[in-house]
């Protein structure tokens, strides 16, 4: 029916979720490298507008810290790893599209607040892509030993 039972539900959560928070430690570690290594920052332009979006993206930079460590994208890596750890799920249909739409409008919000640059979205998705292909292929070769040593 598209939903978990409790003993699906448990399975899934400390399994899944061990991969998820090594996945987000990851990212954070080898983003936090380039950050030291390649420090970057997206200069905000001066607003003048007096309509609702420029008042609310005035109240944003008024409240927000200036534009560091931009390179890659934490916002975008991380929103990534979410949309593809939950697109892995089989039986959790009713959060798949919440999610995306959620990751996707975080992704754009960071290039509409001027918060990142669009290489920074990339090298932040292409960072979280890879990461996710490694947890993946590890976890399939602990698996596969796990089957082979019960024989």
């Amino acid at each position: 029916t598209g939903q978990l039972t409790e003993t699906e539900y448990s399975n899934f959560h400390d399994y899944e979720i061990s991969f998820v928070i090594l996945s987000y430690i990851i990212i954070t570690i080898i983003s936090n490298i380039i950050f030291i290594i390649y420090p970057t920052t997206v200069l905000r332009e001066n607003l003048n507008g007096t309509n609702i979006f420029y008042i609310i993206t005035k109240f944003i930079y008024q409240i927000d810290t200036p534009a560091l460590n931009c390179f890659p994208s934490l916002h975008c890596g991380i929103s990534m790893l979410w949309i593809l750890f939950t697109t892995n799920i089989k039986k959790a249909n009713k959060i798949k599209i919440p999610i995306i739409i959620i990751s996707i409008l975080i992704m754009l919000s960071t290039l509409f607040i001027k918060q990142h640059v669009l290489i920074d979205l990339i090298s932040g998705n292409i960072i979280a892509i890879l990461i996710y292909l490694f947890i993946n292929k590890t976890n399939k070769l602990t698996t596969k030993t796990k089957e082979l040593l019960k024989i």
